[in-house]
């Protein structure tokens, strides 16, 4: 089977950060992507403040399995992409995103992930907070990932969604982010935009359950 651009950094990561890449090997045997999101929740949560062996067991995961329905599965359950809430409560989802730049910087962890996992099954001030972590990929943008995490939440009844990511020098709170597209650096899978600040891209993708 072929490997992905992220599948190919393993061997190296690997070698560079043992104890991170193959602390979740048990559930990676196991082919369980929703045990694999509830352990890294809890283990952050518990203290250990690390997304990264999240992110390198879903890789592993996905490498390891051979149907891709069942990859696809993994991990969106090991993302947390339909997340449950209890009834009768105010209902808060927090998104961050995987580790990037990994090229440069094989060891990058992403804080907005991290916030993701520490804040997943709490309540904040009356409101039930889940998470869930999207891909660094302009691809699965195009497909429509936001709206397919969306769009069922929102139509059960979700409150409020906060996006938190990383990439600047200074903590900005944005109530409509609109750069479509204008990074300049590549993705997870080294695809560039193509877009810039004066020349932007607009996304065209409506989710797998369609819409705009």
């Amino acid at each position: 089977m072929t490997r992905t651009v992220e599948q190919a950094r393993i061997e190296r990561a690997t070698q560079t950060m043992p104890s991170v890449t193959g602390r979740y090997d048990d559930i990676v045997r196991l082919g369980d992507g929703a045990r694999l999101w509830r352990r890294a929740a809890v283990d952050v949560q518990s203290g250990h403040m690390d997304d990264r062996p999240l992110y390198w067991a879903r890789l592993k995961l996905r490498r390891d399995l051979d149907e891709p329905e069942a990859a696809d599965v993994a991990e969106r359950l090991s993302r947390n992409s339909s997340p449950a809430f209890p009834p009768g409560v105010r209902r808060v989802l927090v998104t961050g995103f995987d580790p990037f730049h990994l090229d440069d910087v094989i060891e990058q962890s992403n804080p907005a992930g991290l916030v993701a996992l520490a804040l997943d099954g709490t309540t904040i001030a009356g409101a039930h907070v889940r998470s869930a972590i999207l891909p660094v990929c302009f691809e699965a943008f195009d497909q429509g990932v936001v709206e397919d995490l969306l769009r069922p939440l929102f139509q059960r009844g979700l409150d409020l969604a906060v996006t938190i990511s990383m990439g600047r020098d200074r903590f900005d709170l944005e109530r409509c982010p609109d750069l479509r597209r204008s990074v300049e650096t590549s993705d997870n899978t080294r695809a560039m935009t193509g877009a810039s600040a004066s020349n932007p891209l607009i996304p065209t993708g409506s989710g797998r359950n369609g819409g705009t």
